[in-house]
Formats: structure tokens, C-alpha cells, sequence
């Protein structure tokens, strides 16, 4: 007869989970998932007080065993393909790790439970908690699904946490929330007021060129099935740059390893990894990313990609160049409208940033922002009637071998430029790179101008003032004629580095 005691965690291991590099986030994260995996919950609500705790409330169909909530290492789902969950450590680690105290209610087959923890008091005493044996009662009416509430907060969490969740939970529970589940988050202030959250997926607001993808690898695991879809977002932001693989209700990781290090700032890919293929098995400890067959799972998803990733690129490349020419621009249609140079739409939107002086750099108006894309992907207010002077970025074959070329339109004179002139300048330090680069475009400019003078004064005066037009004529009969004039006028008019 073997009388040997089987081995149980100490209760310093509730030390140690505390002392994990975790965030609000990431817990409760762990506790949703749990609403919507294992209780398949349609509703879930997430409640925030600094003063009274935090609690998970969900209408799904109970927790079967109220101890698993409690028992640590406990893995009932680990065979389980429909159940992310395989190590039995989430939602345990999540509780012990936000406060002291955790109770859970649940209701399961008509009948209601609950079971309440101190952990602190487990920590005094250096015994875990006894088993729940009870046989709960009979549950109300209105009594559904399961709540798990903390008490007794480690930390204390400001709205702005609550914010940043809320925007964070729209991507990582996008699959659950597209196929309709509602997740909300309710925190309280100070003063008692609710500040309501509705979590909603996110998506791109502008995707372009969409492809579906899929693919399965055939492995010791058996076949391992994904599919998903991918496009370019001229206004996709950092953090949504990237391949988002999803398991079942939630995304898992964001990864750019399926670029292969190239650069594809504009590209958004979603990948669902097949639940119904032991893709489970293949997940880390903590479910956070796909560990076996990674790098086979990547090279497909690059595969799938690739024309894709080369848009990308020029697209990047675009943006690139844009961004590099906008406060040169900004600069020398602020300074001319201002000098009463350049006709104005007074309904279109004001000029923003500019170069002054040895700062290179656009400067925002005080109290104002600059015209970007807002945080999630929406983009930019567009000008309806733009006017003043542009520039614009084109292949060599459609400048047909010119180095630049230009058209007017209305109150707007657009300077076209060639891409392979300022290719090579993008990586330049940005004092050496923006001087270089306002010197060529401020150039082209005042020849097309001059040229505009010449062969269509007419339309030119659609552009510039009569005041401007008069001072072109005064030029013109210089030997030096109009160019030479006008360069110096504008980069000193607009403070362009000489």
C-alpha cells in the first residue's frame, strides 16, 4: 500500500503569480475567455470599482464544476477541441492575480452555486480551500450564466485603463463579437457615475484589394487547417499592422513574422486557425501564440500574401515620399496665401504645420491636430476644393522619362514628380534630406510656373492673384527672366532651409 502524500502547490506560488508581468487587460482577458469558450456566453458585461472589485458577469450555461474555478492546474478541457483552454492555469491566475478575495456564482442545469476564496487568508495559513461538495439550490427566475467577482483590488485602474482595453478587446475578441456576442464594460468613477464601454470588432475602415486565404499543413499533429483574409488600409494604424491569428473565439497573437522583415505598413491580414484540426495542441502555455509548426504555419501565410506584401511596399514607398514632401508643401502655400500670392477657398481646410527655420519638422498649431488618421483607422477628413500648389509622386513610364511634370486644376497647380529621383533620399537624416528635397521641388516648380506664364497665362491666373501675376510680368522682362526670382522668393517667403 502506497501511503506516500501526493504533492500540492504551496501557497507561495500565490506570490509568484502576483509578481507576473500582467496587466488589467490581460486578466480579465483570461476571465472572458472563460465566459465565452467554456460558458459560450452571448453576453458579457465587465464591471470596474476601485472602491468595490471587479467583476465578470456572463449568461452562459454555467461552470459544470464550481472547483475548477479554484482548483489550479485543473485541465477538463484539455482533450477538448472545442475548448481553447488545455492547462487549467487562466482564469485562476487571473483572479489571484487582480485581488484577495474571489467568489464565484454560477448556474448550472437549474441549479445555482457559489464558492468564495480568500487568498490572503490561504497565503496566513498555508492550506488551500477545502472542495465545494454542496448541492447548490434551486435556481430564480432571473438567475443565469456565472459571475466571478475580485474583491479587494491589488491595484487600483484609472478610466483611461478601462479605455485602452475596451479598444484592445475589439481586436482580440473580434471572432467572438463578429459572430454577435456583446461585450461591455462598465467603470465607476469616483462620484459613482457608470462610464459604458461597448466593445465593438475591429476592422479596417478603408481595406482595399481583399483576398480570401487559406492553406493546412500536413503534420505529426495530422492536418492542420487556417484560412482568412487579407488587404491594404492606407489609414491602418502600428498596432493593427500585422497577421492577427485567431483560435476559435479570440485572436491570439499579432505577428509580423509572415512579412519575412519586409515592410508592409498598409497590410492587415486575419487568420483563423481551423478548430476542428488539433491546432489546440500547438498553442503556448498561456494560449498567446501558435508554438508548434510556427514557422510552417508563417511560411504559408506569407505565400498566401506575397502579391500583397509587394503592394504594400510601394504603397509604403508613397506614403513615404508624401510624407517627406507635405511640410514643404504645407510650408510654401501657407506663406503664399498669406502674402495674398495664391487664390483661397475660405471653406477649405486650413493649411497645418510647415518648416521654419532649421526645424524640419511639421509644427501643429497650438490646441490643434494635425491632419492624420484618427487612432482607429478612420481616415482623414478630405478636401473637396483643394487650391494653392501640390506635389504628387508618379512612376517613370507615366512621367514617360521626365523628371517632373505638372497640371492645373481649378485654383491648384499640381507638381508631378518622378519617384525614382527621391527614392534614394527617404533614409536621409531629415535635415540634410528635407533642405535637399525642398531645393529640387521648389525648383521644379517656379519653371513650371514660368512656363504656365508663357504658354498659358490664362490658366495660370486661375491659381495665383493678380498681385502675384504682376510681379511674374515685371520678371519677365529680365534677362535673368521669372525663374530666378521667384525661387528665391519662395524659400525665403515660406523660411525654407537655404
Amino acid at each position: 500500500m502506497d501511503n506516500r502524500k501526493r504533492l500540492v502547490p504551496k501557497p507561495h506560488i500565490i506570490k509568484a503569480m502576483r509578481a507576473r508581468n500582467w496587466t488589467l487587460e490581460g486578466a480579465i482577458e483570461e476571465l472572458i475567455d472563460n465566459s465565452i469558450g467554456h460558458g459560450r456566453a452571448a453576453n458579457v458585461a465587465v464591471y470596474i470599482d476601485n472602491a468595490e472589485g471587479i467583476g465578470v458577469h456572463d449568461d452562459g450555461i454555467g461552470v459544470n464544476n464550481i472547483n475548477s474555478i479554484f482548483w489550479y492546474g485543473d485541465a477538463s478541457a484539455y482533450e477538448d477541441l472545442a475548448q481553447i483552454g488545455q492547462y487549467g492555469v487562466g482564469a485562476k491566475h487571473a483572479a489571484i492575480w487582480l485581488g484577495d478575495v474571489t467568489l464565484v456564482q454560477t448556474v448550472r442545469d437549474g441549479r445555482f452555486h457559489h464558492m468564495k476564496v480568500d487568498w490572503r487568508e490561504v497565503e496566513r495559513s498555508g492550506q488551500w480551500p477545502f472542495e465545494y461538495q454542496g448541492a447548490g439550490r434551486a435556481a430564480k427566475a432571473n438567475e443565469r450564466g456565472t459571475q466571478v467577482v475580485i474583491n479587494k483590488l491589488t491595484r487600483y485602474y484609472h478610466l483611461a485603463t478601462s479605455e485602452k482595453m475596451a479598444r484592445n478587446f475589439g481586436q482580440v475578441f473580434a471572432p467572438a463579437l463578429r459572430r454577435g456576442v456583446s461585450l461591455c464594460i462598465y467603470h465607476k468613477l469616483a462620484k459613482g457615475e457608470d462610464h459604458v464601454l461597448n466593445v465593438e470588432p475591429f476592422t479596417p475602415q478603408d481595406l482595399t484589394d481583399e483576398i480570401k486565404i487559406t492553406g493546412d499543413l500536413k503534420t505529426d499533429a495530422g492536418v492542420l487547417k487556417w484560412s482568412g483574409r487579407a488587404g491594404l488600409s492606407a489609414s491602418l494604424v502600428e498596432r493593427f499592422n500585422a497577421v492577427h491569428v485567431a483560435f476559435q473565439h479570440r485572436v491570439i497573437e499579432a505577428t509580423r513574422d509572415a512579412f519575412a522583415g519586409r515592410s508592409a505598413p498598409t497590410l492587415y491580414v486575419e487568420v483563423q486557425l481551423d478548430e476542428t484540426t488539433p491546432w489546440k495542441h500547438q498553442l503556448s502555455e498561456h494560449k498567446d501564440k501558435v508554438v508548434r509548426y510556427r514557422d510552417e504555419l508563417m511560411n504559408a501565410i506569407h505565400e498566401a500574401i506575397k502579391p500583397l506584401l509587394d503592394k504594400s511596399e510601394q504603397q509604403a514607398q508613397t506614403l513615404a515620399l508624401k510624407a517627406m514632401t507635405a511640410p514643404i508643401e504645407s510650408a510654401l502655400n501657407k506663406a503664399l496665401k498669406g502674402a495674398g500670392l495664391l487664390h483661397c477657398d475660405p471653406n477649405e481646410e486650413p493649411e497645418e504645420g510647415g518648416l521654419h527655420g532649421d526645424d524640419p519638422e511639421p509644427r501643429p498649431k497650438k490646441g490643434k491636430r494635425l491632419i492624420t488618421p484618427f487612432p482607429e483607422g478612420e481616415p482623414a477628413k478630405e478636401v473637396k476644393h483643394p487650391t494653392g500648389v501640390h506635389f504628387d509622386f508618379r512612376d517613370d513610364e507615366q512621367l514617360e522619362g521626365r523628371a517632373y511634370a505638372w497640371q492645373i486644376s481649378g485654383r491648384a497647380l499640381t507638381v508631378l514628380l518622378a519617384k525614382s529621383i527621391f527614392k534614394p533620399v527617404i533614409n536621409w537624416p531629415p535635415k540634410a534630406r528635407d533642405k535637399h528635397v525642398a531645393h529640387i521641388i521648389v525648383g521644379f516648380l517656379v519653371h513650371a510656373i514660368e512656363m504656365e506664364y508663357w504658354d498659358n497665362e490664362k490658366s495660370l491666373r486661375g491659381v495665383i492673384t493678380k498681385k502675384l501675376n504682376d510681379r511674374l510680368g515685371d520678371w519677365a522682362g529680365t534677362p535673368a527672366k521669372i525663374a530666378p526670382y521667384l525661387y528665391r522668393e519662395l524659400i525665403e517667403g515660406a523660411r525654407l532651409p537655404e
